[in-house]
């Protein structure tokens, strides 16, 4: 089984030689945040070499193809169901796993989540959250959504001195509201777009130099 990329969120992004940030995100949200972003793994059948490989058993068997087989299955009045044969081949396919992200989402960030915005002036640390939930069956299902309460950190010290950073106020918000804001930098919460000049990256040296809560 071979495990395909994933096509939604582009994690390619680089901070102090550490890949694997969410691409144009507000936020530096690193791939070890997959989990919570509902990205995981999922099994598919890949239609067009299952098709080929049915096709190929049914030759063994004087066939040209599986729609031959059936054919001539109909034609003697047999049914497929009734058919070994037939069965062993259409009950085998071929899977590949594929990373892929729920929609929509249930979100799952977590007590302790801390994340820098970045343009370096912004941290987020998540002190209380419960999970969006899924409940329900078929056309009765439907999501609970969970919150997040997070302390918002502002920057104290200008770009190229050590990092300080501040208590900027306590917020709570849904989990995709929280999902939203680290993408964009705004939700229902608060809004945390800088000013272009104070967009400023830290570097990793000052990452290293930095005392979280000033």
């Amino acid at each position: 089984m071979a495990h395909q990329p994933f096509l939604g969120i582009d994690f390619t992004d680089q901070r102090g030689g550490i890949s694997g940030f969410a691409h144009g995100w507000f936020f530096w949200v690193h791939q070890g945040f997959k989990s919570a972003l509902d990205i995981a793994y999922a099994e598919r059948i890949d239609e067009k070499k299952t098709s080929v490989m049915r096709d190929k058993r049914a030759q063994r068997l004087g066939y040209g193809s599986l729609v031959e087989y059936r054919k001539s299955l109909k034609e003697q009045g047999i049914l497929t169901r009734d058919d070994e044969e037939y069965q062993a081949i259409v009950k085998h396919a071929v899977r590949d796993s594929i990373e892929a992200q729920r929609m929509p989402p249930l979100y799952s960030f977590r007590n302790t989540d801390g994340l820098e915005s970045q343009c370096g002036r912004w941290y987020v640390q998540v002190s209380q959250s419960t999970p969006d939930k899924l409940s329900g069956t078929g056309k009765n299902r439907r999501i609970t959504s969970g919150s997040v309460g997070f302390q918002l950190f502002g920057r104290s010290t200008p770009p190229g001195a050590p990092v300080l950073w501040e208590p900027s106020g306590w917020h709570a918000c849904s989990q995709a509201e929280f999902a939203a804001l680290l993408q964009h930098g705004t939700c229902a919460a608060l809004q945390l777009v800088a000013p272009i000049e104070e967009c400023t990256p830290v570097t990793s040296e000052q990452m290293n130099q930095a005392d979280l809560f000033g």
